[in-house]
């Protein structure tokens, strides 16, 4: 039930009789409207990698891996929702992702549709095979290479999330708080820099 539409370029922009704004594509599936960016108030989040990133050692092999301190969990009920880890081992970053609240199953052309607080977006490919574990993961650095996708995610803030499952997706729209931690954290895991 559309009240109200107005055609952009980009396809046909409407309103639902529920007051939301979405956009109409060609193919019949819509999106919701992104909305303008809100000023967002400056939150206190530690830049300092030593408060932000732990090293782990593994004993038999002597390799270190540094995470992020503690995952970031994005869910309104503790159920469903995105569990994030940032790793970084040699001199590859990984982006790990768990998704719940959609198909356990993910593809090995799953997708993450980033929206940054500036606007613009980003969308990144899952780079581990078919699994039904809920886990994607994004390789950055050595020969995975995607330097401008991982400096996007060390200098702007995510508003919002979609991963992509199997049959369906998980979207969050992040705090604040979250969306600089977030980028701190990817800041201080840099493939570049050397443990």
């Amino acid at each position: 039930m559309l009240l109200f539409t107005l055609t952009a370029s980009a396809g046909t922009e409407a309103v639902t009789a529920d007051g939301k704004a979405v956009i109409l594509n060609d193919d019949g599936t819509w999106v919701l409207k992104p909305t303008e960016a809100a000023p967002v108030e400056a939150v206190e989040v530690s830049s300092d990698c030593s408060v932000l990133t732990k090293t782990e050692t593994d004993r038999m092999t002597g390799r270190t891996t540094t995470h992020m301190m503690k995952a970031l969990m994005l869910s309104d009920d503790g159920n469903d929702g995105l569990a994030i880890d940032v790793l970084r081992a040699s001199n590859v970053t990984i982006w790990s992702t768990r998704a719940f609240g959609a198909s356990a199953c993910v593809d090995d052309t799953s997708k993450v549709n980033i929206l940054f607080r500036d606007g613009t977006r980003l969308e990144m490919e899952n780079d581990i095979s078919f699994n039904c574990e809920h886990d994607l993961a994004t390789f950055y650095g050595g020969i995975f290479g995607k330097k401008s996708q991982y400096e996007q995610l060390s200098t702007k803030e995510i508003d919002m999330l979609r991963v992509w499952t199997h049959e369906g997706f998980v979207e969050r729209t992040l705090s604040a708080e979250q969306a600089t931690l977030l980028r701190n954290s990817f800041a201080c895991l840099s493939p570049q820099v050397e443990v």
